[in-house]
């Protein structure tokens, strides 16, 4: 059974791994090749990209730009997530215009978020730690001394 400070600790490096990024509005023309964005489109690009995307209609596209310019995007999307493949996601790139997309958003490292979640990661493993040390590990089974009582005979063998 796992402990509750390494459960605890678990926990907290999930979270590392997935609160740290934030999304900041932006115009369409700020947009560069090779940048996260998350682009929200209208009911009608919705609609007809739902065929493109496995008949899912989706209002925020999430992906890689590809190439931008004033007649639009090139977004690489997931169409399939690689949890519901069991690998590499299935991906698909879509060419949007910019009167078909109602906001723009470029995908950042929060520091402040980052920090903190280092800092309950660091403070959950130092706790782990000095639990360990300090006997932490619980109790011993009947019969068995305290480290500081155990003695290893130490024997020398002299031949006569």
């Amino acid at each position: 059974m796992v402990s509750p400070p390494v459960r605890s600790l678990a926990l907290a490096l999930a979270a590392l791994g997935t609160g740290c990024y934030t999304y900041r509005p932006v115009e369409l023309a700020e947009v560069r090749p090779n940048t996260e964005i998350r682009a929200r489109v209208s009911a009608q690009e919705a609609a007809r990209l739902a065929e493109v995307l496995g008949g899912r209609e989706r209002r925020e596209l999430d992906g890689r730009v590809v190439e931008a310019g004033a007649e639009g995007v090139t977004l690489d999307v997931a169409v399939v997530s690689s949890v519901e493949r069991g690998g590499d996601a299935l991906r698909q790139r879509l060419e949007l215009t910019p009167d078909r997309i109602l906001e723009v958003e470029v995908r950042e490292l929060s520091q402040s978020r980052t920090g903190a979640l280092l800092g309950i990661a660091l403070g959950g493993g130092v706790a782990l730690l000095v639990s360990q040390l300090h006997g932490g590990a619980g109790e011993r089974p009947p019969g068995i001394p305290p480290p500081s009582e155990m003695r290893i005979p130490f024997r020398i063998p002299i031949p006569w």
